[in-house]
Formats: structure tokens, C-alpha cells, sequence
């Protein structure tokens, strides 16, 4: 995998910034939430398809993805166990995986915030998962109903997760970068006295991703 240009950027790319300079649905289900406060994580998508409660496909993706890489989980929404824990978290921390997507449930999320791992999750619980198969990689998944194809780039924070394809990460990440060099303008003259309605052009046009 490229590295991606949004991971290379020297400014933080947020998921609204993205959203909003999409031409198409980029945003998975709301649902799907940061494990712990202030997790946020951006890389190449390591695609990974298991079924729900059935962790052993994880453990396959740990030890094949690349440095960098966030693995994406479909674990079919959850049902009643885990698919990660504070285990799986350190072993995928020492592998330099960058962060995991989890369409299911993990748990040891005390463990994992104070590992300082980001880990986005459709929920918790205590249950332990049940291995049964070997799960698929590098496939096509569903994160609700939003597809990811291996090598997206997927950019998670307190808003939620985004997921951006390969062939326009490139335009995403300029558009998304005037938007924010134009709301930081916005900003700063606010703070100097000016008021929220003499920017009201400006705003609606940054709200339709209209940068011009």
C-alpha cells in the first residue's frame, strides 16, 4: 500500500472537513464511535470479513497488515461477543497497525484507552468470542452500509469514521485543506470583533463544499 496523503499531511484532516467536501456518502453509521475520548486515526484500509463473535480472522490481519494500516472489521454488526480486546490492542499496537474500524462489540476498553490505541466500535461487553473460522482479508466489507474496498483511506475521530476511495484521496485531501485554511480565517476574525452574519455567504458555500 501507498501511504496516504491525508496520513502525510502536516495538518489534521477532520472527518466533518472530509464529509463535507464529498461528492458522495463517505460517512459510516453513526453508531460506529471512537472507544475512548480524543482517539483519532487515518491510514490505508487492511479489509477484514469475519463472522459475528469470531475473533480468529483478527488475529490473521495482525499478523499480515502492514505498518500504518487501520484494519477494518466486518464482524456482521456484533451480536452478543467480542471480536478485540486489550490483548488483540497491544498485539496490533507492537505490529504498527495504526488503529482498527470494528463494524461489531470489543472489550477492555480501560485497557485500551490507557494503551492510547484507536479503536472505533459499534459497542462493548465482557463476553469472550468463540473462534471458529479464519475469516476473510483484503475483501470488499460492509461497515454498516457503507463499502470498503482494501486500500481506502479511512480518517476516524470524535465526529465519527469516514471512508475515502483511492482514486479521489488526492482531491479530498486539497479540498478538505482550503476548507480548513478558510474556517481558521473565519476563526481568527471572529476573535478580532467581526460577526458570524458577515461571513454568511462564505459559510454556506464551505457548507456545500463550495471553495471558490
Amino acid at each position: 500500500m501507498t501511504q496516504s496523503p491525508i496520513v502525510q499531511s502536516d495538518t489534521w484532516i477532520g472527518t466533518a472537513d472530509l464529509s463535507d467536501v464529498s461528492e458522495e456518502d463517505i460517512e459510516m453509521d453513526s453508531g460506529v464511535q471512537a472507544v475512548w475520548e480524543g482517539a483519532r486515526l487515518a491510514g490505508q484500509a487492511y479489509t477484514v470479513r469475519i463472522p459475528p463473535g469470531d475473533h480468529r480472522g483478527v488475529f490473521r490481519a495482525i499478523a499480515t497488515a502492514g505498518p500504518g494500516s487501520i484494519l477494518v472489521v466486518d464482524a456482521g454488526g456484533g451480536a452478543d461477543r467480542c471480536v478485540f480486546g486489550g490483548v488483540t490492542a497491544v498485539a496490533a499496537k507492537e505490529r504498527g497497525i495504526a488503529g482498527v474500524v470494528i463494524d461489531g462489540l470489543i472489550r477492555d476498553r480501560d485497557a485500551i484507552r490507557e494503551l492510547r490505541f484507536p479503536v472505533f466500535a459499534r459497542g462493548w461487553t465482557p463476553r469472550a468470542p468463540r473462534p471458529r473460522t479464519d475469516g476473510r482479508l483484503r475483501e470488499t466489507v460492509l461497515v454498516g452500509q457503507l463499502q470498503v474496498n482494501h486500500g481506502d483511506y479511512i480518517v476516524g475521530d470524535g465526529d465519527g469514521v469516514v471512508r475515502i476511495r483511492q482514486e479521489v484521496a488526492g482531491t479530498a485531501l486539497e479540498l478538505a485543506l482550503a476548507l480548513v485554511h478558510q474556517e481558521h480565517d473565519i476563526v481568527a476574525r471572529l476573535k478580532l470583533g467581526q460577526q458570524l452574519s458577515d461571513f454568511a455567504e462564505q459559510l454556506k458555500r464551505l457548507n456545500k463544499g463550495q471553495l471558490q
